[in-house]
């Protein structure tokens, strides 16, 4: 996108990779991590949704959460796959609509519970990618960590 001052405005995107194993069966996982609004696995306190039923590819939703600096704010998102009981993806936008995120969780058997693998992609403005690079990985070790506390 070329801006009106002749800046070209560049989006790149940062991605993370975690994988937990969590002690319930698969189908308990890939529910928790389906529902947009189910605090499994989530930063911060989800205080409101709004999540179009029932949930599918294509399924809208609107979170109003409490980040764990205490901050409040929207995240406003779409179901973008859909595969029972393994795969599930989200594309969402947040910080007033700058940021965008793309989550995908592939979630298969592992003896009587569940292996869980996590794509986190991010695409921040450019003026603030290596500070966000920098937490992002961190960030989405501590969400699959919390997944699997809260349905271990």
């Amino acid at each position: 996108m070329i801006l009106a001052s002749g800046i070209t405005r560049v989006r790149s995107t940062v991605t993370a990779r975690a994988e937990v194993t969590v002690d319930r069966p698969q189908a308990v996982v890939f529910a928790a991590l389906a529902d947009p609004a189910h605090p499994a696995g989530r930063s911060g306190e989800v205080i409101a949704a709004e999540v179009s039923e029932p949930i599918g590819a294509g399924s809208e939703f609107r979170l109003q959460f409490r980040h764990e600096s205490g901050r409040l704010g929207w995240l406003d998102g779409r179901v973008s796959e859909y595969s029972p009981p393994e795969v599930v993806a989200y594309d969402v936008r947040g910080g007033r609509g700058i940021l965008r995120t793309r989550t995908t969780y592939v979630v298969e058997p592992a003896g009587a519970g569940a292996h869980v693998r996590g794509v986190f992609e991010l695409s921040p403005p450019w003026v603030i990618r290596k500070r966000v690079q920098r937490a992002f990985q961190a960030h989405v070790e501590g969400t699959l960590n919390r997944l699997a506390e809260d349905l271990g």
